[in-house]
């Protein structure tokens, strides 16, 4: 008995995310294009393998996203910035960063990303083990 409730409970879940899915994607309809702004790769998260990070345009903005590499051959995708106008996307190699609030220094995996507004704020981006953490650098 327990094995049947099992088996409709896995069968009805699968039906009802597929159904979800398919509806959600009827609903959205032609999807709106991107603007690739610059990008980078490099090891950001310290496990020898080649990640990449794009900055883009979309229709909520410019957005960070880091491709990071996995040794099934296939990337894990992070959304580690959204919404900050104007910002250009930098590579920068060094262990650690530090915050220009608190003082505080951060180690980093020997390579972070920086978003930068000409003559104005700065942020890093570097891998803490999890996620990318959001330090800033400049005002």
């Amino acid at each position: 008995m327990f094995v049947r409730i099992l088996i409709f409970f896995n069968v009805w879940l699968c039906v009802t995310v597929m159904a979800g899915y398919a509806e959600g994607v009827k609903e959205k309809g032609v999807g709106m294009p991107l603007k690739y702004i610059s990008s980078y790769e490099e090891d950001f998260n310290g496990d020898k393998l080649t990640d990449i990070a794009m900055l883009v345009e979309t229709v909520r903005g410019r957005e960070l996203i880091v491709l990071n590499h996995n040794k099934r051959g296939g990337y894990e995708a992070f959304l580690v910035s959204s919404g900050k106008p104007g910002m250009y996307l930098q590579c920068f190699y060094g262990d650690t960063v530090i915050d220009v609030h608190t003082a505080k220094k951060y180690k980093t995996v020997g390579v972070y990303l920086r978003l930068k507004t000409p003559e104005s704020a700065a942020v890093a981006y570097f891998w803490n083990g999890r996620v990318y953490q959001e330090v800033w650098i400049e005002d």
